[in-house]
């Protein structure tokens, strides 16, 4: 994971802030919420968390997640525990997240979190 980052960083497509969050936020969920995620599933949510991260510190605008998406993530068990890990990972960082990349955001949480039960089970 921290290779990745590196990488990431490396090649410009992560700056000094944002790889230093993410850093963080790979320990908070391994430390903190417990979450394996030194896996394909966290890999990606890791490197998709990382080009929103730095996407929202640009100002750069995508379009938002489609609705369908996140009434699936709203209904879910999990629903009230990616939302809190949701904002605690959201904290680590300086700057303010658009509600359109956060919606992207959860989804990679609720695939990790989805990862994590499948295995357990």
């Amino acid at each position: 994971m921290e290779t990745r980052l590196q990488i990431l960083h490396d090649a410009q497509v992560i700056d000094q802030d944002v790889y230093h969050g993410m850093l963080a936020v790979v320990a908070r969920l391994e430390q903190h919420w417990n979450l394996r995620i030194r896996h394909a599933q966290g890999e990606m949510m890791i490197t998709h968390m990382a080009n929103a991260m730095m996407r929202a510190r640009q100002g750069d605008v995508i379009p938002a997640i489609d609705d369908e998406v996140l009434s699936e993530i709203a209904s879910s068990d999990f629903y009230a525990n990616i939302q809190e890990m949701h904002h605690d990972l959201l904290s680590l960082f300086a700057f303010v997240v658009p509600e359109y990349e956060q919606g992207y955001l959860l989804a990679n949480l609720y695939g990790l979190v989805l990862a994590q039960q499948e295995s357990a089970a």
